[in-house]
Formats: C-alpha cells, structure tokens, sequence
C-alpha cells in the first residue's frame, strides 16, 4: 500500500529561516503559545514519515511562503521578513534539500540503525540505478556535535560525499570521506558557536562498471617545460581515479563560467582566468607531459592577503615541492599583486599527474611554469619589463651608485643610492611602501637589477 504525506506538523506562524528562536506561536486556538521555531524540525519529520510510518513520499505543499522552502513576505503581517531574503531558499529548504536534492524518484529506502544515539536520527536509500547508497543523518542534540561511524554492509561503497545544513551552513559540500573496512566515521559539526543541530546527508560512490577516463583540458596533454594555466585542470571522469579536483564547498564563489559545473572558483581578470578563494584541503590536477628528465626550476603566479597562505605540488602522488609559503600583500584583502614563488625540482620524462594542493587558507593562483635547469630565470616575470632594457646584473658594482627606482608596471618612485645588490635591497625597502619586485636603473651606466623587496 503507497503511503504519502503532506506538509505538515511543524510550526507555520515562524519564519522558514529561524533556526531555534523562540517566539509566540502556537494554533488559531491558543495564539499566544511560546514555542521553538526550528528549521530541524523539517528533518525530523521527513524522517519519521519515511522511518517510523514507512512512507513513500512526502510533499511540501506550499513551496514560497514566510515559513517554508522559498521565502515570502508574511502576508499575515506577523513577522518582518527582510527584503534580502524574499526569493532566497530558506534554512528550511536547504534542511529539505539534504533528502530531496539526492533522494531522487525511484530510490528505495534500505535498512539502517533509526536512532544509533540519543537525539540521532538515520534513513538510509538505494538509487533507482542501485549505484549509489544515500544516508542522512539528523542530529538534534543542539548542545553537542557528534562524532558517527557508518558502516556499509552489502554494497560497494569506496566514497561518500558529503553535505550539512545547520545554524551556519547551506548545504555546505564538506568533501570526500573514504570508506575502509567497510566503514567510515565521520564528524556531524555545524561549523558555529550557538546551536550544535544539523543534518548531514552521505551519497556513496562506488566503483563504475564503466568507468570514464579523465581527459586532458582541451583535448591536449600539457608539456614541460612550459606554461600551465590553473584554471585548465584535467575534465573529470567517472571513478575515483579519474577525479581531477576537490572543492570545500559546490558553490562558484568566482565571476566565471569558464568551468561551468565544477564548482571551482574561477574569475577573470586583466591576465585572464585566475582561480581564487583557495582553501586548505583543495586540489587541482593536470595531466603533463616531461618532455626530458632532469633538472627544472618551478614558478607559480600567486596573490593572498593572508600570511599563511601556501600550496604544495606534488607528481603522481610522490612529494615534488613540499610546502610553499605564498607572499602576503600589502593592504586589507588585497589580491590584485601577484607575486612569484619558485622552487627546483626533480622531474622523469614522460606522461604524469601533476597535483596542486591548498595548505593555507585564502590564496588566488593563475599559473605554473617549469624551466629546464636549476635556478633558471623566470620568463615571465610579475609586471613584465615595458618600455624598460632589463640587464639584470650585467655589470657587477663596485663603487657607490646612484639608481632611480621604478615598479614592474614602470611608475617612477625615487633616488636609491648603493654599493653592492644587498644594500641596493634595504635603502630600496625604506623608499618603497609595499613589498613585491622593483627595477633600479644606474643613473652611470644604465644597467638594470631586479629586486625582491619584503615588507
């Protein structure tokens, strides 16, 4: 017999985006109850319905209202609806979504423990397809996260992905966890200070009977030495082999479609394509090619505002670069300078995954380069050399010299008076504002030094 349910017992006189408030509610007959608004009650309910009466569906009636999935403005004239949120999906509807985002017609549910703990809740689905296994979690102990091991019996389950909603979350994609020995265990943490209540929802992968390969971006496996551009990582495939990149979170935080679907945070800029908001955690991969073993020297295109920023580079899994520190700039939320951060490396010839990875919070990145040798030169340095002769140390100092200092984009700054490369360094620091690279023209021979300058 097909059982279904309707919305619904939880409260219709609070807003949909109240996470725990308390406030006079109550039915038509006792108007002036005091009662807690709670976003989890939704999932609670789902679950009940589909656990406890063992139903087949569930239907929220009234999608745009003050108190459901969509918000409204309260045409009761009860509450105060803010403006910013009219049209935007409520903390209900993203507690909703952790089932009906990935419970999709067809899917059955499957056995699972229905309360492993105290004011823990578990359901748990097959997909139509029967190729992935779907669980969601309810915690609604408000005062404590939870710690929950999950293990999967009778299916081939090697990942899952894993989503929360709670006081300060949306649906947030918290990554990948792996699953051994037939579990995993993972952490149910609303990520804020007052209300420890979320919903975590786990979608498993298992191994494809047809896994896609990965494809190299545009079709064209890239070489070093070279240029690679960080927005061309590889085109995903199918398995998890064949994955090309790791985002925190689904959502482009960036001004760009130019990887549509991924989730990567790209956005474009006077140089071109940059992928920005770089946590710790991410990753990048790109199918390359070695074109001679040997020794290379690594450069890559970094900004961040933050000082502990930093990635590492690694080659089919083995460490190449070890971690690197990414230069902070100068001035609140200031990504626009980019600097260049270098390393020598090791490389064997032939095909490779090469991996970049977040180790620091808040970093943009736009390109790698390899060049054949150790402490080669940067072909491309930050700001390029425009309407300036660079001869970076071709005649060695010996005397005092007098330099006009000038920045990568050309801008005169002033007079630096120096004898040798590191005292042309430090009166350079006392001159200049910020740290980056300067160019200091001889005024006697015209000769040119580049200079890092640290602040």
């Amino acid at each position: 017999m097909e059982r279904w349910m309707t919305e619904h017992y939880t409260e219709s006189q609070g807003s949909g985006n109240y996470w725990r408030t308390i406030t006079n509610t109550g039915d038509q007959a006792n108007q002036n109850k005091r009662d807690t608004v709670n976003a989890m009650d939704v999932g609670y309910e789902i679950h009940r319905a589909m656990v406890v009466g063992n139903f087949s569906q569930y239907t929220w009636w009234y999608i745009r209202r003050c108190y459901g999935l969509i918000m409204e403005k309260d045409f009761g004239n009860k509450l105060q609806i803010p403006s910013n949120e009219i049209g935007k999906v409520s903390k209900r509807g993203y507690v909703m979504s952790q089932f009906a985002r990935f419970i999709r017609p067809g899917a059955v549910r499957v056995g699972a423990t229905a309360k492993p703990e105290a004011n823990l809740f578990a359901s748990a689905y097959k997909s139509a397809g029967g190729d992935s296994v779907i669980v969601v979690l309810v915690n609604r102990d408000y005062g404590n996260d939870k710690e929950v091991t999950v293990k999967v019996q009778g299916a081939d389950v090697q990942t899952f992905h894993m989503y929360t909603t709670s006081e300060t979350k949306n649906a947030k994609d918290e990554g990948e966890v792996e699953v051994k020995n037939g579990e995993v265990t993972i952490k149910m943490q609303s990520g804020g200070n007052n209300f420890k209540d979320c919903i975590v929802t786990l979608v498993g992968v298992g191994t494809p009977a047809n896994p896609i390969p990965r494809e190299p971006f545009g079709g064209k496996v890239a070489e070093i030495p070279g240029k690679i551009e960080a927005e061309n990582f590889d085109i995903p495939g199918t398995g998890k082999e064949n994955k090309t990149y790791n985002e925190n979170d689904s959502d482009n935080h960036g001004d760009s479609d130019y990887r549509e679907g991924t989730g990567v945070d790209i956005y474009k800029k006077a140089t071109g394509y940059i992928v920005g908001y770089n946590q710790a955690g991410e990753w990048l991969e790109y199918t390359v090619n070695v074109k001679e073993a040997g020794d290379y020297t690594f450069f890559a295109a970094v900004a961040s505002a933050n000082a502990t920023s930093g990635f590492n580079m690694t080659l089919d899994g083995n460490e190449l670069t070890g971690d690197i520190s990414v230069p902070k700039n100068d001035g609140e939320e200031n990504y626009d300078d980019y600097n260049k951060v270098q390393k020598n490396v090791s490389l064997t010839a032939g095909q490779h995954i090469l991996r970049f990875t977040v180790v620091g919070d808040w970093m943009d990145v736009d390109y790698f380069t390899f060049v054949k040798g150790k402490d080669a030169t940067d072909p491309e340095p930050i700001g390029g050399t425009t309407g300036i002769t660079t001869a970076v140390g071709a005649v060695p100092m010996t005397e005092t010299e007098a330099f006009r200092l000038f920045d990568m984009n050309g801008g005169y700054i002033g007079i630096v008076h120096a004898n040798g490369v590191g005292e042309l360094r430090s009166n350079a620091s006392r001159l200049v504002k910020r740290g980056g690279v300067y160019l200091a023209k001889s005024l006697r021979g015209g000769q040119m030094h580049r200079i890092s300058v640290a602040k």
